[in-house]
Order: structure tokens, then sequence, then C-alpha cells
């Protein structure tokens, strides 16, 4: 099929379904999923990934982090800082052990026990954010707990990969930084954009501003999104990091000029993010011979539940209120690109079977579908609550 009418056809079909889901009273990204697999190898093969799709894919993505990077309230998020951190350490650490005595279950080797367990730590930033946002709760103290446990959990997952990679590279970890190398790249990369970067920024974003030429302000805040997202990614940060930090950066400037707030947003859920979430769709091509192996289903239904653990241990001292800690639970469970980006990396440098990799594409495919509709019922049960003063922000 040719390149343009792919695209096209990708497009006008994750939009339509996006919008029949989203008339349903659910998250459109499900119905732009499902796009992409009906289109896709898995289903009708109609649509191929092409470069393109896929440079608009991470687009896509980097303006979902960056916009969900705008639309955090900074006070909230400063002052539930810690409670972020340990919820995301709690839902990294207690899934990475899991995962790890899952691999030993099943007699799988230490690198590939190891891959299960970075596999069970991550979370989809994005999944979660575009839920919050959509049903405008990503401004309370669930909301941001979500989104900051997320960030905690995708940056603890590309250290201990970098460092697996590194192993299966090198060899050993005597003689080499490989430990503390990744760790420090995260740290300093997120204290630069925080302290320089936040400074850099705003002093481009008022300068551009004073020309009085928004269509030059809005090209300034692409760029500024992009840039910050291909340092975090050079770095090994992959694009997310950056464009997540980028936002928090910009946020109230941006806030305070309602068309470039609106441009972002018209670009970016109008096509960039459906195009996002349909190239998730496009990616999954499973053999139907894998779909029932008894590893792929235990991998799967043990990585929901893991997840579900470590959101609702970790939040709970904070809550206090199970209702609220396992609605944080549910937040975390979406596996999404990062976690596909890496199955593609570990079975390339041989750190994973087939079996492994088939079982981590389904995961990615059972909790994008899954989790907005769990998700949203949750938030709206606390809604419709009167003892819940958590979930009152809008986002």
């Amino acid at each position: 099929m040719d390149v343009l009418a792919g695209f096209l056809i990708l497009l006008i079909t994750a939009k339509i379904l996006g919008e029949l889901v989203a008339y349903a009273g659910y998250p459109s990204l499900i119905g732009e999923v499902i796009a992409g697999i009906l289109l896709g190898p898995s289903v009708f093969n109609l649509v191929a990934i092409t470069p393109i799709i896929q440079f608009c894919s991470t687009l896509g993505v980097i303006l979902l982090l960056f916009i969900t990077g705008v639309e955090i309230n900074q006070k909230i998020f400063r002052s539930v800082w810690g409670r972020m951190i340990v919820t995301g350490l709690a839902a990294a650490v207690i899934p990475f052990v899991i995962g790890y005595a899952l691999g030993t279950f099943f007699a799988l080797p230490p690198g590939e026990s190891t891959f299960i367990a970075i596999v069970f730590m991550l979370t989809s930033i994005g999944v979660s954010a575009q839920t919050l946002i959509e049903e405008r709760q990503l401004n309370t103290d669930i909301g941001m707990t979500i989104v900051g446990g997320a960030v905690v959990c995708a940056i603890c997952g590309i250290i201990i990969f970098a460092i697996l990679s590194s192993v299966k590279n090198e060899g050993s970890l005597l003689g080499q930084y490989t430990l503390f190398l990744p760790l420090i790249i995260a740290v300093f990369f997120i204290l630069v954009i925080a302290t320089i970067g936040k400074r850099l920024f705003r002093f481009i974003y008022d300068r551009t501003q004073a020309v009085h030429n928004h269509t030059l302000t809005y090209t300034v805040v692409f760029l500024i999104a992009c840039i910050s997202a291909y340092f975090s990614q050079s770095l090994g940060l992959t694009v997310v990091v950056g464009a997540f930090f980028a936002g928090i950066t910009l946020n109230t400037r941006i806030h305070e000029d309602h068309e470039i707030h609106d441009s972002l947003h018209n670009m970016a859920f109008g096509i960039l993010i459906t195009l996002f979430f349909a190239n998730v769709g496009l990616l999954m091509n499973i053999p139907y011979s894998d779909l029932f192996a008894p590893i792929t289903l235990i991998v799967i239904v043990v990585a929901i539940l893991a997840k579900v653990i470590g959101g609702f241990l970790g939040s709970y001292p904070f809550f206090k209120n199970r209702a609220h800690s396992f609605i944080v639970g549910i937040g975390m469970i979406p596996r999404g690109d990062l976690t596909l980006a890496l199955a593609q990396s570990a079975i390339v440098a041989g750190i994973i079977s087939q079996q492994i990799y088939t079982a981590t594409v389904l995961l990615v495919l059972v909790t994008v579908l899954l989790t907005p509709l769990f998700l949203k019922i949750g938030l709206t049960h606390l809604k419709n609550d009167t003892t819940s003063p958590d979930v009152t922000g809008t986002g």
C-alpha cells in the first residue's frame, strides 16, 4: 500500500474508533489501539509501520508527556513529591522482586529473569496520564501520585535495563562503572533540567513572547519539548523523561497564554497522540500458537497483580484509604512503548527468548486496553463518593 494511503487510513480509522469509544464514555486511546491492531499484522495486515508513522508516533508521545507536565499543578506536585517517590519505588521494587522470582520459578537464565523483573517494574506514563487528563483528575492527590510514581518506575526500569545490557556486553560489573553510571546520568539530567533548563527555557519563551508572534512562540515551545526529549533519549533515558520535565518547566508560562495552550492540545490530541496509540496496536504481531501458552498467561496475570500490590502498599501510608490506594495501584498497571522498545532491544541482543518477547508484547496489549477502563470506573466511583476529597481537582 502507498505510504500516504496507509498513513491516512490509520489516522482516519483510529480517529473514528477513538471518538466512538469516547462517545461511549471510555478513554479514546482504547479505540485508537484497537484500530492499530485491526489494520496491522495481527488481523487484516493493511497498514505497515513506516518511518513516517513511527516518527509521528514519537512526536505524539513527546507531546503527550510534555502536555502532562504542562497540565500539572505545581503547588500540588511539590506538596506530594515525597508520596510520589515512595509510591514509585514501591511500585518498582515489589514488582521487580516478584518478576525475578517468577523467572527463577520457571528456571530461566538470570538475564531473562532480570528482564522479566524489569518489565514488571515499568509503568507507561502516557496511558494513565491521558486517562487522568480526559477524566479531569490529573491535578488531584491520586492523579499526581500515579504520574509521579510512573515516572519513578520508568527511570528505575531504564537504569536497571542499562545495567543488564552492559553486563551482557561486558560480561562483568567489575572494572566498569556499569552499576552507577545510569543512575548518575538520570539524576544529573533531572537536576540540570530542573535548574539550568528551567531558567533557559523560560528565558527563551519570554523573549519569544515579547515579539507578539504566536506562530513563532508555538514553534519554540514545540522545539523545546523535542530538544529536551532528544537529549534525554541520547543519555539513554528515552524521550518521555525529557518531555515530561520540560513541560513542568514551562507549566505556568503556557497556561498564561490560552492560544498556545489550546494549539498544543489540538495538534497533540487531534493527530499525533492518536497516531502514537494506533502505532502501539500496529506493533502487535503475536503468533496465535503463543497466545495461550501457560507462561504467557502467568506472566500477564502476575505482572498486573504485582503492580496493583506495589502501588497499593506504596501509597497506603499516605492515603490511609484502601479505595484510593487501590486506584493508585490500577494506575500503575499499564506498560507501553518503552516496554516494547526494551523488549525489542533485548531479543536482538539475545537476552530473552521469543516466548518471553511474546509474553511481553501481550502484556502491553492487555494492560493498555484494560487499565483505562478500570481506572475510569475507579475514578468515577470515587467522584461519586462524597467522602473522597482527593478526587476534586481538575486536569
